[in-house]
C-alpha cells in the first residue's frame, strides 16, 4: 500500500482540511479506489459508464448517464437520469433528493459521498465533536477491514494554556481533506488518518515532536494491530501514553492486551450468575470458548479461569489472533526456527511453549487463517506443536482459552471455519452477557476507572454525581466495558471541577435514543393482530433488523457484500448492525427476526401482490410502513388520532406517511 510517506494514493487529497472558504466535493468510490470530484455552481457533474459524463466508471451496474450532481447554492442535490439499476440514499430509492455533508448516494453499486472542506470564516478556530469524531473513525475501521486498508489515531497532548489552539491551526498544512482533528480535551486533540499505517502515522507524529516544545507528546494507535473497534483503538492510544518508554515523545500501541490484570466488578445477579459457572470450569483440563459482544470483558472472565485453578502460578499468554497479520500468527503462536523466513536470524519460542502449564488464551479466535486454525486443532489433538520452518514436533502444556464476538457455530456451518476445532474449542461454552443487561455492574465500573483515570491523568481523584450515574446506568453501552472506560475517562479529563457532571458526557450518553428499560408500549386490537401487536416503530425496527440479519448470512457475513446486495451505503449498513446489535449471540432473538420476517413478508405479499424480490431495502421498509398506517387507518374508519393510538406513535408522522402514500384519513369530530 502506498503510505503518507510515499506520496498520496487515489484517496489521499493534497489539500488541507482547514480553509477559509468551504469546497463542496464528491469522492465516488469504485473498488478501492476513489476519484474526487470537485462541485462548483452552475457545473452539474454526470456519472455514469461512459462518456459524456464528467466522471466515468467502468462498473455494469451502472447505466452510461446514471445520475447528476448539482451544487444549488449551499445544498447538494442528485438526481437519477433514468438509470437502470437506479439511484438511492439512505436505502431508499430516489428521482431526486438533497444531500447532506457525510451522505452517500449509491448509483447500482457504486458510492458516492459528499464532502465540504473549510468552514465559514465566522466558525470559531476548532474541530468536530468527540461524538462526530467517533463515529467516523468507526466508520473508517469498517471500510478498512472491508478493503483490508490500515486506519491510525493519534492523540496530540500538550499541555502549555492554548496549546490545543495554536496546534489546531499549525497542522492545518500537514492534513488531507479525508483527516479529521477533534478536541479529546482542553490539552489534547484526536487526529484520524484513514489509509495510514503505522509507519506513516509515526513519520506524521515525529514530524510534530520535532517542532514542539518538551513537553508536547503523541500517542499512536492503528487498525487493526492496536484494536477492531473504535473504542478499542481510542482506549490503545490512551494507554500507549502510559508505556515503559518514558521520555519517549511519540508513543505507539501495541498488539498487547488492553484489559488490565484486575479483579472483576460482580455485582450485579447477572455478573454473580456468570463467575459461579467461571469457577466451576477453572480446573478442568478442557478447553473453553467464552463468546460476547466486543468490550464486555471476555478477557477477564479468562484471566479469572485462569486464576481460580491450579494454573495460577504458570504464565498467561493473550494473543489477540485479529491484531497480528496472518504471515506472522503462526510463528507468534507456534514459534519458529532460525531461517525459517526472512529476518529470522534465531530460533524463536512462540506463545504455547512459553506458556508452560499456564494458560494460552486466544481472543478473535475466529480470524485464524485455514492453516493456523489446522495447526491449532492439532495442538488440540496431539498436545503438540511443530515450529514454523521446523518438521521436529514439541509437547506443549498449556490450556486453550478461546473467545470471539462472533457466531462461531454458524460459521462452521457454512465452511468459514472447521468445524472439526470449533467442536474442539467448544467443549465448555461460557457466554459473557453485554453490559445493557448488567446495569448493576456500571456505578463500581464507573468508580474504579474515574480512580484509574484520575491517577493515570495527574488528576485529583473525582467523583460521578448522582444523575451522572443515572445516565450511565440507562444507556445501552454497544461498545460494552470498553465504552465505559473511554468516557468515564474522557470525562475525568475534561470536567473542570473535582465531581464530574452529565454535562461531562458525551451527548450519545446524555440524550441517545439508546436506552434501557424503555416504557412498553400500550396494548392494542387490530384487524391483523400478528403484524398490529407492536408499535409502529418497533415493527419496522424489527422488520429491518430481520432484512439484515437474513441478508448478512446470505452474503457470508460480509458487509461489503451486503452492502452491495441490498444497495444501502456501507456506513448506513454498519450503523444499523450496531444499532440493532446485529452481531450479537442471542440466537434467541436471531429466531425471533426470523419468524419476523416471514410474517411480514407474507402479509406484504398477501397485500401487494409482489414477490419482495425486485424491491431494494428502502423499498421493502416503505411496503410495511404503507401497510401498517393502511391497516390502523382502515381499523379506525380513516380516523389519523385513533390510527396513530393504535401504532403507538406521533400523529404527524402518521399524516405526513399517509399523505406521502396517499391514504385516506379523517380528522376526529370535535364532540
Amino acid at each position: 500500500m502506498r503510505d503518507r510517506e510515499q506520496g498520496e494514493s487515489t484517496l489521499l487529497l493534497e489539500e488541507a482540511v482547514f480553509e477559509s472558504e468551504l469546497k463542496w466535493s464528491l469522492l465516488v468510490f469504485s473498488g478501492d479506489s476513489a476519484q474526487v470530484v470537485r462541485l462548483e455552481p452552475d457545473k452539474p457533474i454526470v456519472v455514469g459508464r461512459s462518456a459524456p459524463a464528467e466522471v466515468v466508471v467502468t462498473d455494469t451496474t451502472l447505466s452510461r448517464a446514471h445520475a447528476r450532481f448539482r451544487l444549488e447554492g449551499d445544498e447538494v442535490w442528485v438526481e437519477d437520469l433514468g438509470s437502470r439499476n437506479g439511484t438511492s440514499v439512505g436505502g431508499r430509492r430516489v428521482e431526486r433528493a438533497r444531500l447532506e455533508v457525510g451522505d452517500d448516494a449509491m448509483l447500482g453499486v457504486v458510492r458516492v459521498s459528499v464532502h465540504l472542506a473549510g468552514r465559514p470564516r465566522s466558525e470559531p478556530s476548532g474541530s468536530w465533536t468527540h461524538d462526530r469524531f467517533m463515529s467516523s473513525l468507526a466508520d473508517e475501521i469498517v471500510r478498512a477491514e472491508d478493503l483490508r486498508r490500515e486506519v491510525a489515531l493519534v492523540i496530540l497532548r500538550d499541555p502549555s494554556p492554548g496549546g490545543v489552539e495554536r496546534w489546531v491551526t499549525r497542522l492545518r498544512p500537514s492534513l488531507r481533506r479525508i483527516d479529521r482533528v477533534a478536541r479529546y480535551s482542553a490539552s489534547e486533540l484526536e487526529i484520524l488518518l484513514p489509509e495510514t499505517s503505522r509507519v506513516g502515522a509515526t513519520t506524521f507524529a515525529e514530524s510534530i515532536s520535532r517542532n514542539a516544545a518538551a513537553d508536547v507528546r503523541c500517542a499512536i494507535a492503528t487498525f487493526p494491530e492496536s484494536g477492531r473497534t473504535a473504542d478499542e483503538v481510542l482506549a490503545a492510544a490512551r494507554s500507549a501514553f502510559d508505556g515503559r518508554a518514558e521520555g519517549a515523545r511519540v508513543r505507539a500501541a501495541g498488539a498487547e492486551s488492553l484489559a488490565e490484570p484486575e479483579a472483576p466488578v460482580i455485582v450485579s445477579p447477572v455478573t454473580q450468575e456468570l463467575f459461579r459457572a467461571v469457577d466451576r470450569v477453572s480446573n478442568a483440563a478442557l478447553p473453553v470458548l467464552i463468546i460476547g459482544e466486543t468490550g464486555s470483558g471476555k478477557e477477564v472472565v479468562a484471566r479469572r479461569i485462569h486464576e481460580g485453578g491450579s494454573r495460577e502460578k504458570a504464565p498467561f499468554r493473550a494473543v489477540n489472533c485479529a491484531a497480528i497479520p496472518g504471515t506472522l500468527l503462526e510463528s507468534t503462536l507456534f514459534g519458529h526456527e532460525k531461517g525459517a523466513f526472512t529476518g529470522a536470524t534465531a530460533r524463536g519460542v512462540g506463545v504455547f511453549e512459553s506458556a508452560g502449564a499456564g494458560t494460552v488464551f486466544l481472543d478473535e479466535v475466529a480470524e485464524l487463517s485455514p492453516a493456523a486454525q489446522a495447526a491449532l486443532l492439532r495442538v488440540l489433538e496431539a498436545r503438540k506443536i511443530v515450529r514454523v520452518g521446523g518438521t521436529e514436533e514439541h509437547a506443549v502444556e498449556a490450556r486453550v482459552v478461546a473467545a470471539t464476538h462472533r457466531d462461531l457455530e454458524s460459521m462452521a456451518d457454512a465452511g468459514a471455519f472447521r468445524a472439526d476445532l470449533f467442536y474442539r474449542l467448544n467443549a465448555i461454552t461460557i457466554s459473557v452477557p453485554p453490559l445493557r443487561e448488567r446495569p448493576e455492574d456500571i456505578p463500581a465500573l464507573a468508580t474504579r476507572f474515574s480512580r484509574a483515570a484520575s491517577a493515570r491523568n495527574d488528576c485529583p481523584p473525582k467523583v460521578l454525581a448522582a444523575d451522572t450515574l443515572e445516565r450511565l446506568i440507562r444507556y445501552a453501552w454497544p461498545g460494552n466495558v470498553r465504552e465505559l472506560r473511554n468516557v468515564v475517562e474522557r470525562a475525568v479529563v475534561i470536567s473542570e471541577g473535582l465531581v464530574i457532571q452529565p454535562t461531562d458526557l458525551p451527548e450519545r450518553v446524555r440524550g441517545s435514543a439508546l436506552m434501557v428499560g424503555s416504557s412498553a408500549t400500550p396494548e392494542r386490537t387490530s384487524a391483523n393482530d400478528q403484524l398490529m401487536r407492536r408499535s409502529f416503530r418497533d415493527a419496522v425496527d424489527d422488520y429491518e433488523a430481520a432484512i439484515l440479519v437474513d441478508a448478512l448470512a446470505d452474503a457470508g457475513g460480509s458487509r461489503a457484500e451486503t452492502s452491495r446486495r441490498l444497495q444501502v451505503p456501507l456506513r448506513t449498513l454498519t450503523n444499523k448492525i450496531n444499532t440493532y446489535r446485529l452481531e450479537s449471540h442471542d440466537t434467541a432473538r436471531r429466531g425471533e427476526l426470523s419468524e419476523w420476517l416471514r410474517t411480514v413478508e407474507a402479509d406484504l405479499r398477501a397485500a401487494t401482490g409482489s414477490t419482495l424480490a425486485d424491491l431494494a431495502f428502502g423499498e421493502r421498509i416503505e411496503a410495511l410502513e404503507k401497510l401498517l398506517i393502511g391497516t390502523a387507518l382502515e381499523a379506525a374508519d380513516g380516523n389519523k388520532a385513533e390510527a396513530a393510538r393504535r401504532l403507538d406513535m406521533p400523529i404527524k408522522t402518521l399524516s405526513n406517511k399517509a399523505h406521502a402514500f396517499g391514504l385516506r384519513t379523517r380528522v376526529a369530530s370535535k364532540v
